[in-house]
């Protein structure tokens, strides 16, 4: 119980006290407020002894780096690249149809020789969509990244197909897509991450 002579010289609000009393208790807020974050290279090495293929997109290369937040023992997807085909929420489009018209993406291939290395950027902050700021559709915040625990997977095959014979000679591919056999590697880290570059290494 609180006791009032702790604040002599105040009166006491209900909407004070509670808080208080949530505070003594350990509550958490049920608002995220974010950590700070610098810049942070997402980086694949290939150590095995044949090339490797990505999946790519946009030449941002997003597409082939999975950033996820451990919660409560599972890990969850999350968004670390500005959405291009969906709105940003703003209190314009709050309550409107938020649906964007977007062609669709060409799917696009990246190939990593044995030894090579391929990276992208993290700018050190998330974009979580929300379902209920639109009558239609979705729409993005920037947000900074909750503070926790973090993995970073790639996905490498050992093979692709394309659209089209013979293969344009581009890198990345465009009209291409992964095949063969999938392997997926992961690296860990917690977030705040002091470093710059995060590696997640290609396995012979």
């Amino acid at each position: 119980m609180l006791d009032r002579k702790m604040f002599p010289s105040q009166k006491l609000s209900a909407t004070f006290i509670a808080l208080l009393a949530l505070s003594l208790l350990g509550c958490d807020s049920a608002t995220p407020t974010g950590v700070d974050q610098a810049p942070v290279e997402f980086s694949t090495t290939n150590k095995a002894t044949s090339a490797r293929y990505l999946s790519w997109n946009n030449s941002s290369g997003s597409a082939a780096f999975l950033l996820e937040r451990q919660v409560k023992g599972v890990w969850q997807a999350t968004g670390y690249v500005n959405p291009t085909c969906t709105a940003r929420c703003s209190d314009k489009n709050q309550g409107q149809d938020c649906r964007v018209m977007c062609g669709a993406m060409m799917p696009m291939v990246k190939t990593i020789d044995a030894g090579a290395t391929a990276s992208v950027s993290w700018t050190g902050k998330v974009f979580p969509s929300e379902e209920t700021h639109c009558s239609q559709g979705r729409c993005f915040r920037e947000s900074k990244p909750e503070a926790g625990h973090y993995r970073v997977t790639v996905c490498a095959y050992d093979a692709f197909t394309c659209m089209g014979s013979p293969c344009p000679p581009t890198d990345p591919l465009f009209g291409g897509q992964p095949s063969g056999n999938k392997t997926c590697y992961s690296t860990e880290l917690d977030v705040p991450y002091a470093q710059k570059t995060v590696l997640v290494t290609i396995k012979p």
